[in-house]
């Protein structure tokens, strides 16, 4: 990254780190080298996080965060243990949902009906939980007014 941020003159702040590994976090590191290698050969500008994915081979996914997330527990890749639900945002709705519940016995023993429920229940509180965390204001700083000789 520090190369691209060097050869397109991008200052490469902390913030935009923190949002190009949020995108890039699930691809391998070798891939994300090879596609940085690939912008500074190809790219006339700083290339954004999706061109990075295309240029490791990751199309865009198409599905939602929220239905990518109730997949991993449908397809139970992720025991209930807390600890393997390391998204907080996935994990909250699960807990939120009744946690071990809906893996230990919901998944598989649900009709289809009452599953899409499920689904459309989790999908929403999803939803809702992200919005909540977009909206919720950034930390404020105090202030501690610095003494003067009148304060002395």
């Amino acid at each position: 990254m520090m190369k691209l941020a060097i050869t397109f003159n991008t200052e490469l702040t902390d913030l935009r780190l923190e949002l190009y590994w949020e995108q890039l976090q699930h691809v391998p590191i070798d891939a994300v080298v090879a596609a940085c290698q690939q912008a500074l050969q190809c790219e006339k500008f700083f290339p954004v996080p999706r061109t990075l994915l295309d240029f490791a081979g990751y199309p865009p996914e198409t599905r939602s965060p929220g239905e990518q997330a109730w997949e991993r527990l449908r397809n139970r890749q992720t025991r209930y243990n807390r600890e393997a639900l390391t998204d907080p945002l996935t994990r909250e709705v699960f807990e939120a949902m009744g946690g071990g519940y809906l893996l230990e016995w919901g998944f598989g023993n649900w009709k289809s009906e009452k599953e899409e429920e499920k689904r459309r229940a989790f999908l929403a509180r999803y939803r809702e939980a992200q919005s909540a965390r977009l909206l919720k204001a950034p930390p404020t700083r105090t202030v501690v007014p610095f003494p003067t000789r009148r304060d002395a």
